[in-house]
Formats: structure tokens, sequence, C-alpha cells
């Protein structure tokens, strides 16, 4: 898809033009309420921040910076895939351009977190918990300040009859309310308006059974 690949390019230099700031994937959720101990601290001049992935598989889900930075690694982003153009690669998307940067060199100002709970974790979680998420479990996403409800998740999700993998790509953003949902009733403090904002947007279909029948 040329022109999806070309907009997560043309991203990084529209987040340059608005002044720096976080910028996320549109399936990329908080965990946390704005504002909170645990959630995303304000923009500083330092580093340019990378939460999604470790160094050597950084993933521009969730990236956050002053303009500046911001500037420095749009620009570092479009050569590097610019030079990969001509070259016989079937595709170079801005999350290889990143990693490319970051292998060579361009990584010494970059700070690399891994406070976003991966897809992978995703279904897992949801799959082994009968009764809501555990104690230990909401320990795990303490340290997190997002879940990123990826691509790779539709992978991991049941096919249902003749509609294959279609329909494993409509669960996801039904996965993804019921996860938060289960997020909510099990690890946000009773007293946060977030926690009642977060169940009301639990789907009505039952899809936590379907997966612990895979």
């Amino acid at each position: 898809k040329p022109d999806y690949d070309r907009l997560c390019f043309l991203r990084w230099l529209a987040m340059a033009a608005v002044g720096g700031g976080y910028m996320a994937d549109v399936d990329v959720f908080p965990l946390w309420p704005v504002g909170h101990e645990k959630g995303y601290k304000a923009i500083s001049d330092g580093k340019f921040n990378v939460h999604c992935g470790a160094r050597g598989g950084e993933v521009p889900c969730l990236m956050s910076g002053a303009a500046a930075n911001w500037h420095r690694m749009a620009f570092s982003i479009l050569e590097d895939g610019i030079q990969h153009k001509d070259k016989d690669v079937k595709l170079w998307s801005d999350m290889l351009a990143l990693q490319d940067v970051m292998a060579n060199g361009g990584g010494t100002a970059v700070e690399v977190s891994n406070t976003v709970i991966q897809g992978y974790h995703v279904v897992k979680w949801l799959k082994s918990q009968k009764n809501g998420f555990d104690a230990g479990t909401c320990g795990q996403g303490d340290a997190k300040t997002s879940v990123h409800f990826s691509h790779s998740i539709t992978d991991q999700l049941k096919d249902v009859d003749e509609k294959g993998v279609h329909y494993r790509h409509e669960m996801r953003p039904k996965l993804a309310k019921e996860w938060l949902s289960e997020w909510a009733k099990s690890c946000i403090d009773e007293s946060s308006p977030f926690k009642d904002f977060l169940l009301s947007q639990r789907p009505t279909d039952d899809i936590i059974s379907s997966l612990k029948e895979i």
C-alpha cells in the first residue's frame, strides 16, 4: 500500500511542523488518565523518545519529543527512505527506516523505552484470565503507559467460517474495547472517572469466549 507507507513517512514531518509532542498510532490507547503519575510524561528538550520496542527492534507506534528533535528525526527517516527507494526491496516502511537510522549512529540522542504493551500480550492476557485480570497481570501493566492493538493481533484470532481473515480484522476494534474494559475493571482505581469511561466502551458480543476456544 504505497499511499499508506508514504503517509507513515509524512507524519514525521507533520509532528515537526506542529511543534512536537506525542505521536501515537491510531491503535495505541492510554492505560492511565491524563496527569496520572504512571501516564505520559511532559515533553522535555532533551532526547527524542521511542516508547515501543527495544533497541534493534524499535516500533514507531508511540513517540515523543520537542520540535527540534522531531525535525532532526524526520529528516533522518526521510533521507533513509529515499536511499532505499531504488534498492531491490519489496517494502521500506518508516519502521524499517527508524531501525536503520538507529543502527547506523542516529540513535545517540534517542531514548528507547519499552512502555507499551504489545499485541502478542493482548490476546494472551485475555485468553488466560477467566475472571478479569489478576493482581499479577495488573502489576505487569504498572510500568506501562499504553497498549498497542497492532495488526499482528489478527494472526492470533480465530477464523470463523467463510469470513476468514476479514473477520479477524473486524474483531480487532471489538477486542480493543474488551481488553480495555477488562483493564479498567481489574486494574484502575474505583474512584477514577477513566474507569467508568473505559467500562462504557465494552462491546456487546462475547469475544472472550471465542478467544478461549482457540
